[in-house]
Formats: C-alpha cells, sequence, structure tokens
C-alpha cells in the first residue's frame, strides 16, 4: 500500500474534470494505464469474504463541511489511515463509489455560489447537466491512485426500444472501469445512483442561517445504491451497455452490434436473483414470432431461494390496427412457477406487435417488484382466429407453484394442464403439513356462485380430494386455498 506521508502532491488530479468532460467517443484514458483484457474473476470471487459495512459508513459519514473543500479532503477523509497508508484498492473504489452515489443531486438548494470546483460546486454542475457522475468517479479515482478509464458507448435506457436499431443520440452513453486486484472491472456510477427503489430517505442539501452547508439526511437511514452496477460481470453487464471499442467489453467472446441489438432486454434484478435464460425456448432473443399457435419461454431459478421469489407480468399491445392498443392483456398469459422454473405462455390475441414485461421480486429483500426482462413479441397470424383469454390470472401462477412444493404439499396430477374428455377431474392434496384447505372454481362465462355447485371436496386420510364436474366445454381455472 502507498504511503503519501501526509502531503498533497503538487497535481492531485482533482480538478481535470474539463480535461474529461468532451470525450464521448471511444475511451478515454491516460497513457500509463494497462491495457483492456477479459476478466477472468466473478465479482462473487473478487469480493469473497470482503466486508464493506465499516468503508461504507466511514463514506457516508464525511462531514458536509467537506462538500465546500476540495475533492483531495474528501478523498484523503475515506481512504487514507491514521497511519497516512491507503486502505485497500478495492475498499478505495467501494469508498469513492458510495460517497459520490449517496448524494441526490436533484435535491441540492444553495442559493449562493459556491467555492469554484469544490465537491458541491460538480454535484451542482451534475445537477444541472453541466457534468456527470462516471467523470467524478474517474477525477476521484485519480486522486486515489486508481487506474480507472472513461467508456463511451450506448446503453438500453429508458428511450430504448424492444428490436429496433440502436439510435447512437438516444441511447448514448457513458461508465467506467477500474484496475484492480491485477484485472479491470466495469462499474456504472450512474445507473448505481438512478436505478434504485424510491423511498423514504431525506437527503436535501442546502445553506443554514448562518451559511453553513446542511444534509438533512444526516443520521437517518442513507440514499440506497444499486450494487448490481458496482464491479458487475462483464457477461451480464453487456445485456445493457455496449461500448463503443469492443475491448472494453472485458470478455473473450465479443458482441457485435447486431447481436446486441437482438439479445433480450435482461435488467439487473434479473441477475441479482441468479435467474438465466432457457435458449431452447428462444428466451435468448428480444423478439419472437408468433403465427397461430401459443408462443413459449423459460427461465431457469436457483432451487434453494424459488419458494420466496414472486411473478408478476404485463402484455401490451404496442402497435396494430385493433382497438386494444396500449390495453393491458396480461389475461392472455399463463405463467408457471416451479421449484427451478419459470414458464411463460403466450396466446397472442391477434396480429400485430407486443411487449411482454416480466416483473420479480425477493420476499427477504425486496418491498417492490422490479423489471426483470421484457421481450417483444410480433404477430404474423393471416388465419382469422378467435383467441380466448385464460379463465384467471392466478398471483401464484398455474400449477403447484414453489412455495407450496417447499412446504411439501405436492398435488396429484402436478400438471398445470389437465385435459379431460368426459369433463371430470379429481385434485388430491396431500394435508400433513396444513390447517385449512379450501377451493374454488371459475371460468369467463359464469359466476363464481353458479360454478361453485359444480365442485365438492372430502378429506379422506391425510389427504383433501376436490372433484371437478365441469357444466359445459370450455376452459375453467381450479384456484386451491390453504394455511
Amino acid at each position: 500500500m502507498g504511503n503519501i506521508g501526509g502531503k498533497r502532491p503538487k497535481s492531485s488530479g482533482s480538478y481535470q474534470l474539463a480535461d474529461v468532460f468532451h470525450h464521448d467517443r471511444g475511451t478515454y484514458r491516460s497513457e500509463e494505464v494497462p491495457p483492456p483484457v477479459p476478466t477472468t474473476m466473478s465479482k462473487q470471487q473478487l469480493l469473497w469474504n470482503v466486508d464493506f459495512t465499516n468503508i461504507d459508513r466511514k463514506a457516508l459519514n464525511v462531514s458536509p463541511d467537506l462538500l465546500m473543500e476540495t475533492f483531495w479532503d474528501i478523498v484523503e477523509h475515506i481512504i487514507v489511515k491514521k497511519s497516512f497508508e491507503y486502505i485497500d484498492e478495492v475498499l478505495r473504489v467501494r469508498a469513492i463509489f458510495r460517497w459520490m452515489t449517496s448524494f441526490d443531486t436533484e435535491r441540492i438548494e444553495i442559493d449562493m455560489l459556491p467555492p469554484e470546483e469544490s465537491p458541491i460546486d460538480y454535484l451542482m454542475n451534475i445537477q444541472q447537466d453541466f457534468g456527470d457522475h462516471c467523470h467524478l468517479f474517474y477525477a476521484l479515482c485519480q486522486i486515489a491512485n486508481i487506474p480507472c478509464v472513461i467508456i463511451n458507448g450506448m446503453t438500453k435506457n429508458m428511450l430504448y426500444v424492444i428490436g429496433d436499431e440502436p439510435d447512437r443520440e438516444l441511447l448514448e452513453s457513458r461508465w467506467n472501469a477500474v484496475y484492480i486486484k491485477g484485472q479491470w472491472r466495469l462499474i456504472d456510477p450512474y445507473w448505481a445512483y438512478s436505478c434504485i427503489e424510491e423511498g423514504e430517505y431525506d437527503d436535501k442539501i442546502s445553506i443554514d442561517d448562518k451559511s453553513k452547508i446542511k444534509r438533512a439526511g444526516v443520521g437517518k437511514p442513507p440514499r440506497p445504491v444499486n450494487e448490481f452496477y458496482f464491479l458487475p460481470d462483464p457477461n451480464e453487464f453487456i445485456l445493457t451497455h455496449f461500448p463503443d471499442d469492443p475491448e472494453w467489453q472485458l470478455q473473450e467472446n465479443r458482441w457485435t452490434l447486431k447481436q446486441w441489438q437482438n439479445s433480450p432486454y435482461i435488467r439487473e434484478h434479473f441477475h441479482m436473483m441468479g435467474m438465466n435464460t432457457n435458449t431452447k425456448l428462444k428466451s435468448d432473443m428480444c423478439m419472437i414470432t408468433a403465427k397461430n399457435d401459443p408462443i413459449s419461454m423459460a427461465f431457469n431459478l436457483p432451487e434453494g431461494k424459488s419458494h420466496q421469489y414472486r411473478f408478476s407480468h404485463n402484455l401490451v399491445l404496442i402497435k396494430s390496427e385493433h382497438s386494444s392498443e396500449g390495453k393491458s392483456l396480461r389475461h392472455f398469459v399463463m405463467f408457471e412457477h416451479s421449484r427451478n422454473k419459470l414458464s411463460y405462455t403466450v396466446r397472442v390475441p391477434f396480429p400485430g406487435t407486443y411487449r411482454l414485461d416480466i416483473y420479480g421480486k425477493d420476499l427477504a429483500i425486496d418491498k417492490l417488484y422490479h423489471l426483470l426482462c421484457s421481450y417483444g413479441i410480433k404477430c404474423i397470424r393471416t388465419d382469422d382466429i378467435k383467441v380466448d383469454e385464460y379463465p384467471d390470472c392466478p398471483r401464484l401462477g398455474w400449477g403447484p407453484n414453489a412455495y407450496m412444493l417447499q412446504v411439501g404439499v405436492t398435488p396429484t396430477p402436478l400438471e398445470s394442464t389437465i385435459e379431460t374428455v368426459i369433463g371430470e377431474v379429481n385434485i388430491i392434496v396431500p394435508t400433513k403439513n396444513l390447517h385449512s384447505i379450501n377451493h374454488q372454481l371459475k371460468c369467463r362465462t359464469m359466476s363464481d356462485a353458479k360454478l361453485s355447485r359444480f365442485t365438492t371436496g372430502r378429506f379422506e386420510k391425510r389427504k383433501y380430494v376436490i372433484h371437478v364436474k365441469v357444466p359445459f366445454d370450455g376452459e375453467f381455472a381450479l384456484k386451491i386455498f390453504g394455511k
């Protein structure tokens, strides 16, 4: 670790933001940094046994007074030990990352001219679109002796349209890479700052009546950060970030722009929940073509956590001659959530272009649903076929769900769809781990009250037998409740 001897270098790099701000193509870096080579260590391996608790606390508790000083004062405070030695390089990057992403730049309200080139001056520049997070991160890394580059390219931001040819003007963006532990790691401080759940945190920066800077959030829960964009794995990062210079993909098998265009729109929570696509069911393509038959896609889930996951979806008609354009068509979608798989079947109602959005949350850590992925569906049906909605849109999905199986309730039969020629079927549910159980039959053309006459339930030895005799040909949904 380098010793700084308590003295500041003549040129710390803290005021070189203007030198790099206008570089909007390729990659900006100094001549001394190592060349880019594919990353060989995963994020999990890199951060194994690394605890950020103390360094985060230090970064989040920097005195607001230092915002009126220099960037060197900020960096010196968060990365230098009492012995005047730098902390570990990973912790240095973390301290810089967590300090700068903790500010809500939209809530800086200062009616005075801040000291030129001070931290608060640049944060206000970000607020007014005269600066950005990646240039700030770059400058702070220069002070902290961390090799860093600014990578220019395109991202699948809110202006991205699934399947369209990428529009450079709309999708242009920039992010960083840092050289730590002998290899380059990617980082996007802006997406880490902006892609978070809205909460009740308060982070307003203002000037009090004594002309001292004041931060409202001091002593309260800090503004959260999206951890995915801190040193993500290149094979996951590439799904939303495409660099101008292909070397900065940092992966062995480099993508072409066409591959990036055709890849599915997968967001960070998809990876954070341990999911991956099933290539056999076209889940690795952003646009799926439908004709007369329903289309299917599937995703693999981590078996040990699947029971604490919940999913939702929305199907929207984007372009068509039909009057349902822009409306939700979620009842044309069936999803199944088992121990290790999430499956979707879509009945496309009429010709046109659709978007299927899939949302999910981990009950152990998430309050809200997050967008996991989106797919475009293009229906080119020529036959005049009437397509019906599914008889219900159950919140936990069709068939035995992961939570049901986790607690040992395995019904018979296991299939989510049961076909019967005679219109009768028995469903057997074990009651060993259940205190109570009930059921309900549903369809689109008859009330629940009338349908209740066509099902019966009886208890036998440690099982509950549901007998269903449907009143007419068609599709019905049987919902089973238990606790």
